[in-house]
Order: structure tokens, then C-alpha cells, then sequence
């Protein structure tokens, strides 16, 4: 069993199939992550990642998602210029491993 703490995360959903999907998504998230952003701070702001892009199918989309380096909460990440990117907290939680 594995647990992981609060994670905040930047998505967007996208329909159609994987491929289109996940390249068009990872385009937007990467565009808010490269600075297209209103930086509480600044102009905009870089965030710089190590985790991998994440991508599921929920209700006929596809959700593409990026967690959030741990020193980022929520209301410390730049504000978002794009509609369609949103950002959100995902609770604490443990997975099984087989």
C-alpha cells in the first residue's frame, strides 16, 4: 500500500481519440505552465516540473493533467488565462499495489 499526501494539479479535458486528445491537452497545460499565466508576483510566471503528465478517460473525455510541484498550494500558483486549464486539489489518498 502506498499513500500520497494533497496534490494540486493543472487539467484540461479533451475530447476525441488518445492521441489528438492527449497532444492538444499536454499543448494547453504546458502553455499555462511556460508562463501564459497571471503570476500573483509578476507579469507571468515558469513553473518548473519533474512530475509526468497524467491522462484518463472520464465521461466521454479525456482528462490531461500535470501535479504541481510540492512547494505550490493552491492560492500560490499563478492565476490561470486560459478557461478551458483548470487548476484543483486533489485529497490525500492510498492505492494498492499488486
Amino acid at each position: 500500500m502506498r499513500a500520497y499526501g494533497t496534490k494540486v494539479v493543472v487539467e484540461t479535458r479533451m475530447s476525441g481519440r488518445l492521441d489528438k486528445a492527449s497532444s492538444a491537452g499536454f499543448r494547453l497545460i504546458a502553455d499555462y505552465i511556460f508562463g501564459n499565466n497571471a503570476s500573483r508576483t509578476s507579469n507571468s510566471e515558469e513553473i518548473n516540473l519533474t512530475a509526468p503528465v497524467s491522462i484518463d478517460h472520464t465521461s466521454e473525455q479525456w482528462r490531461v493533467q500535470f501535479v504541481m510541484p510540492g512547494q505550490y498550494i493552491l492560492v500560490t500558483l499563478p492565476k490561470l488565462n486560459n478557461p478551458v486549464v483548470t487548476l484543483r486539489e486533489v485529497p490525500k489518498s492510498t492505492y494498492t499495489m499488486i
